[in-house]
């Protein structure tokens, strides 16, 4: 149904981190040991997410807006009214620059490569990467106000990324990998680093099911979108 539709997306998106994780691991020496952090982040925001909308439901009903802080436009207190209404706002002003970070400096590492590994990047040019990374979000703000209909492409974005993208990266990778030293060495390398790629979702059946579920959310998601379209 349509609900599910929005929420889907939604609640992927809400999940998705995946840029920000190269720029969050760089600093860090162990990168390898932090698969477990990574993992109770998810399971907490997860947990806390699923509260938040089964109290909204369980509570509203089919009342609820398509941003259920819009619901507590009317509550007694004026105060908590506001600050309520007033958090996805806020919330967005606080993630947004790390959000523009994160992308911007993916984008120079993969431009600029051996010179932005070796800090040799301008502060000039890296300020006019942040800069230009904060134009399609701000020209789509304005030509498309609703929060609704934002997070629903967003939603649409963030199936795409972790279910699609990252999958074929991985196949990409493997395949390059394996070409330059051989399949055998190349996994013995990653043995005797700690690191099989038998190991859960870094094996290869575990990145087809990844790819092919994304695959079936993304058709779901647009087919419906398309059929409530016309």
């Amino acid at each position: 149904g349509e609900g599910l539709r929005l929420m889907l997306p939604i609640g992927v998106f809400c999940q998705n981190f995946v840029i920000g994780v190269p720029s969050l691991m760089q600093p860090l020496r162990a990168k390898r040991d932090f698969g477990f952090i990574f993992a109770a982040a998810l399971s907490a925001t997860l947990t806390m997410y699923m509260a938040l909308g089964l109290a909204a439901s369980s509570i509203l009903g089919s009342d609820v807006e398509p941003a259920a802080n819009l619901n507590w436009e009317g509550f007694t207190n004026p105060t908590v009214s506001l600050a309520v209404s007033l958090f996805p706002a806020l919330d967005c002003l606080s993630v947004f620059p790390l959000n523009a970070a994160f992308l911007s400096n993916n984008l120079m590492a993969t431009i600029f490569q051996k010179r932005w590994h070796a800090d040799e990047i301008p502060r000039r040019t890296k300020y006019f990467w942040r800069l230009l990374v904060c134009l399609p979000p701000f020209t789509c703000a304005f030509l498309f106000p609703s929060l609704a209909k934002a997070l629903d492409f967003t939603g649409m974005v963030g199936i795409v990324l972790p279910f699609i993208i990252t999958p074929l990266l991985y196949w990409v990778s493997y395949k390059e990998c394996a070409r330059r030293w051989g399949a055998d060495r190349f996994e013995r390398a990653e043995a005797e680093a700690g690191f099989t790629l038998g190991g859960c979702l870094s094996s290869a059946p575990w990145e087809r099911i990844i790819g092919i579920l994304g695959v079936v959310l993304l058709a779901f998601c647009l087919t419906d979108s398309v059929v409530k379209a016309f």
